[in-house]
């Protein structure tokens, strides 16, 4: 009993610091696209909008990220009530998941046609690119000039400063 009465902060210290470790693992390890945007997703997303508002403000930064940690906290305790309730098999199960990651809409018709032309973008891409390499590479500099240069100027000498004064 002793040494916890000795060490009771640094015990409450390592906790805090353990529990914020797991925390970062399990959504570090979650997925993170889903059509039906379960688990950490909206979380995420919310972040990523504050942040965007936060114009590199840093008290703004911090208070985004950490009211993601909460957000990320309450998904993992939701999860925990939703087992104790008997609602899912595991407390890890609204955040731990198969992405659903199928794509239920159709292409329209044009975009169909275009993909069905031309099959092979990729090698049509590394085509465009090559032209453009070389164009570039007979391009003059931006040191030389495109303009045709002025007719070259007769240097006044002395003898044409003499010739002037007669």
């Amino acid at each position: 009993m002793n040494f916890f009465k000795h060490n009771w902060f640094g015990i409450f210290a390592a906790l805090l610091i353990l529990s914020g470790f797991a925390l970062f693992l399990i959504v570090l390890f979650s997925p993170r696209q889903d059509n039906q945007n379960r688990g950490f997703i909206p979380c995420t997303e919310e972040m990523a909008v504050k942040l965007l508002d936060c114009d590199k403000q840093i008290m703004c930064t911090l208070q985004a990220i950490l009211n993601n940690s909460l957000c990320d906290a309450k998904v993992i305790g939701k999860g925990f009530s939703l087992w104790l309730k008997g609602e899912q098999n595991t407390p890890w199960a609204n955040y731990f998941f198969e992405p659903d990651l199928e794509t239920s809409a159709e292409l329209p018709q044009e975009v169909e046609e275009f993909y069905k032309e031309n099959p092979n973008l990729h090698q049509d891409m590394l085509r465009l690119q090559k032209m453009h390499e070389e164009l570039q590479a007979h391009q003059p500099s931006d040191q030389e000039e495109v303009m045709p240069k002025a007719p070259a100027q007769k240097e006044n000498t002395q003898e044409d400063k003499d010739d002037t004064k007669k």
